[in-house]
């Protein structure tokens, strides 16, 4: 992985997440509420459910935090995780737990 010195972005934040929608939901809700500005960070919800569960639960937080968002918060399939570059100087990885 690599990180790109240039960018605004100082932390990229990833999410992975199985089959879990209310634990992801609370998650990128607490995240978006972060005083952090939105260009200074970026999310990345990595689902590994094929039925692709945490999509939904995704846009609606995008609908809810539109301002905060920004282009920020991507979704992709864990195995694509090994060719994710992100754009952060730290990269923190939040697991969820019941």
């Amino acid at each position: 992985m690599g990180y790109n010195i240039k960018s605004k972005t100082q932390i990229s934040i990833i999410v992975p997440t199985y089959k879990r929608p209310e634990l992801l939901s609370s998650c990128l809700i607490s995240l978006m509420k972060q005083s952090v500005k939105s260009d200074g960070y970026e999310v990345i919800v990595a689902d590994d459910d094929p039925r692709k569960s945490a999509q939904s639960v995704t846009e609606k937080v995008i609908a809810r935090f539109p301002k905060r968002i920004m282009n920020k918060m991507l979704m992709l399939e864990m195995r694509q995780l090994k060719k994710l570059k992100v754009n952060g100087w730290f990269l923190l990885m939040m697991m969820l737990w019941p």
